[in-house]
């Protein structure tokens, strides 16, 4: 049975990847990311957030 964390434990880590979230945030924005989510393929083309198909 996997040992339970304390609550402390879990603000930590959850106030870690708040941080994370919103270092992508402001780094989208800096280089143009706006909206719904953007896609990049390995050769650094975008696509743009949601396309229906």
């Amino acid at each position: 049975m996997p040992r339970m964390r304390s609550p402390k434990t879990y603000l930590q880590g959850a106030a870690k990847l708040q941080m994370l979230v919103d270092r992508g945030y402001v780094t989208g924005n800096q280089i143009g990311i706006v909206g719904t989510s953007a896609l990049f393929k390995g050769n650094g083309e975008k696509i743009e957030g949601y396309v229906p198909h």
